[in-house]
């Protein structure tokens, strides 16, 4: 890493550490490795994300299910050693906004070489759950997806329970749905692994005011 360090007395820097079940225990003596190679405390910025098991991500004992309290644990405990020894800390993947399949007129889509639009970046595959239109043909729908009512559809428990981390999740990523679920038209309940998430983080706040500032979510 020190052949790395001297760009961040130059320029803004962020270092995506992936967390594992291993990795979590060695992030410690990675935070001491970015003091001895020279890092610029000013201009780096830690950025944690839990490596989870999906389709595309051969499974691995040390990967995290997705949304499991485990994960929520790692990115608390990591955060907590971050703080402590003066690191700006990013958990922008912890909270991760609705994608773009979920936004009516979408600002990403991916066109295929034969000229059919997929609503999600992830998915080129033909798939009719994600297919939204075709720029060589019909072009795209000038009325939407009908995204809302497909979100709301999906969001029964949600709703029934009040869920307040339903802005944020919009029942669940429609890729990994199709992929672990089978179906987009379900919802992935995340509220144990938000409501983890926000105890630490609510528990860092209180016991390391000063430092918590550096927290960038």
């Amino acid at each position: 890493m020190k052949e790395f360090s001297g760009l961040s007395r130059e320029l803004k820097v962020s270092l995506k550490y992936n967390l594992t079940g291993n990795s979590t225990a060695c992030f410690g003596e990675f935070v001491s490795d970015l003091d001895a190679a020279g890092f610029d405390r000013r201009n780096t910025l830690v950025v944690l994300e839990a490596v989870k098991t999906v389709d595309y991500n051969p499974a691995r004992p040390e990967y995290f299910k997705s949304a499991s309290e485990a994960a929520a644990d790692a990115y608390i405990s990591c955060t907590e050693a971050a703080l402590k020894a003066d690191w700006k800390i990013s958990l922008s993947h912890v909270f991760q906004p609705p994608c773009m399949y979920t936004q009516e007129k979408p600002s990403t889509i991916l066109i295929c070489p034969d000229g059919r639009v997929s609503r999600y970046i992830s998915v080129y595959t033909g798939d009719p759950d994600f297919y939204g239109g075709d720029v060589l043909g019909e072009g795209l729908p000038a009325s939407g997806y009908g995204v809302r009512e497909e979100i709301l559809g999906n969001a029964g428990q949600c709703m029934k329970a009040q869920c307040p981390y339903f802005p944020i999740c919009m029942t669940g990523c429609p890729s990994f749905k199709k992929m672990a679920m089978k179906s987009v038209r379900t919802a992935f309940c995340r509220r144990p692994y938000f409501e983890r998430v926000v105890s630490g983080l609510s528990a860092l706040r209180a016991a390391l005011a000063h430092d918590y500032r550096k927290l960038d979510l």
